[in-house]
């Protein structure tokens, strides 16, 4: 089995949801955002230990209306390859 890597711009606070599976500090549109968003990934998304959140802005990328602020983070995404 082969294994890929890459990373992708996300919200930091979206973190505990990908992670955790807890979406408590999220609204019920942003978890259906974050649901979309990590469908769209190859593979299984994880925190890497080195990287840092950043303040950033953003369009709509994640289905929020216009241009928001605040701190993201860049996920790795691990893409698992039989053969």
């Amino acid at each position: 089995m082969t294994m890929t890597t890459y990373k992708e711009t996300a919200p930091a606070h979206w973190a505990s949801y990908l992670i955790n599976d807890d979406p408590s500090a999220m609204s019920e549109a942003e978890i259906a955002a974050c649901d979309a968003w990590a469908d769209r990934q190859d593979g299984d998304i994880t925190l890497d230990p080195n990287e840092e959140s950043f303040f950033g802005s953003w369009l709509d990328d994640w289905g929020q209306a216009g241009v928001r602020k605040g701190d993201l983070y860049d996920y790795t995404v691990i893409v698992r390859e039989k053969g």
